[in-house]
């Protein structure tokens, strides 16, 4: 998997993405036409889309001008490919355990050979070491120096909203780059809507506090942990929000036999075993897991699985730019 370190102005961090991974930038617009080229969804308004994003997160539209300059794919086809990515996903977070708050998540995805590892120091904001998409100014999770880390897990909707709001891809990368806490970034999706698609957003800072923001058009509601555990997968589980496919529902329900009726102890080699289980009716490290990762808040390091998480294990990852994360009080 690369690892790309980028630092600057937003349009800096952006011009160096793009020149630096130019070639599969283009492979990944190339991708999503291909993917997309028999479809008859309804072509989103790029221009309402891209006013919205000027209006609320400036700094994210200056950085995706210029991953379109460093690259030299056109703006509007990268804004296409920001909008179109889904991932569904499996999160799960320990509030605490034997080595402190962890959160873990595999990712589930089929365009698994554009995905980037990310460390981003910007001239705004907290540096974040997260897992992208070349060509997207997106965050699919990570953690960042204040040690607030974040997973997500896409919630299709039965029926599209009217437009409106800001991409939760988008929304995911605001609450990582300018949150130090869980309340801090409840706030802040608490001051947006969102366009188009669910999203289930998964915060866990240093302190232990977690919860999850089950995100929807026009509507929020955030789950708290029941005792040290909380998790989610590509479905809604709070009564005014209920959507999602049974698969991703039997992800959900596994998970709680395990943590809940088990009554385990929590440990870092729980969730590591948890993110790499093969239960025949809900599977959490399924075919399309090509990427899984643990973060841990207090000593601000990621440890990533870099193919099947029951085959490869985990390797620890840390990054010089956030090197000071544990001596922060």
């Amino acid at each position: 998997m690369i690892h790309l370190t980028l630092s600057g102005s937003p349009y800096q961090i952006g011009y160096q993405h793009g020149l630096a991974l130019r070639v599969l930038v283009d492979a990944m617009v190339r991708y999503e036409s291909r993917r997309h080229s028999h479809t008859t969804s309804t072509t989103p308004n790029l221009d309402a889309v891209l006013s919205r994003v000027r209006n609320a997160a400036p700094a994210l539209l200056e950085e995706l001008e210029g991953i379109a300059n460093g690259s030299g794919i056109p703006l509007d086809a990268l804004l296409e490919v920001n909008l179109r990515v889904l991932h569904y996903c499996t999160v799960v977070a320990f509030a605490d355990s034997d080595v402190g708050p962890l959160l873990g998540k595999n990712l589930d995805f089929a365009a698994y050979t554009y995905q980037v590892l990310f460390t981003i120091q910007p001239d705004e904001g907290h540096a974040m070491t997260h897992v992208g998409c070349a060509g997207s100014v997106a965050s699919y999770g990570g953690i960042n120096s204040a040690g607030l880390a974040m997973g997500h897990a896409v919630v299709p909707l039965d029926e599209r909203p009217q437009d409106g709001g800001l991409p939760v891809a988008f929304l995911r990368r605001l609450a990582l780059q300018h949150c130090a806490t869980v309340p801090e970034a409840i706030d802040l999706l608490r001051k947006h809507d969102a366009w188009q698609t669910g999203d289930n957003l998964m915060f866990l800072d240093r302190s232990g506090e977690a919860a999850v923001v089950e995100l929807a058009p026009r509507m929020q509601r955030v789950l708290r942990p029941a005792g040290r555990t909380i998790w989610c997968t590509n479905c809604f589980v709070h009564p005014d929000l209920v959507q999602g496919k049974e698969e991703a529902r039997q992800r959900h329900r596994y998970i709680e036999k395990v943590l809940r009726a088990e009554q385990p102890s929590l440990t870092h080699a729980l969730l590591q075993r948890l993110l790499s289980s093969h239960d025949d009716q809900a599977p959490l490290c399924r075919d399309s897991t090509q990427l899984s990762f643990i973060a841990h808040p207090v000593s601000g390091h990621l440890e990533i699985a870099d193919g099947y998480p029951c085959q490869v294990g985990y390797r620890e990852q840390k990054y010089e730019t956030l090197h000071d994360w544990s001596q922060q009080p």
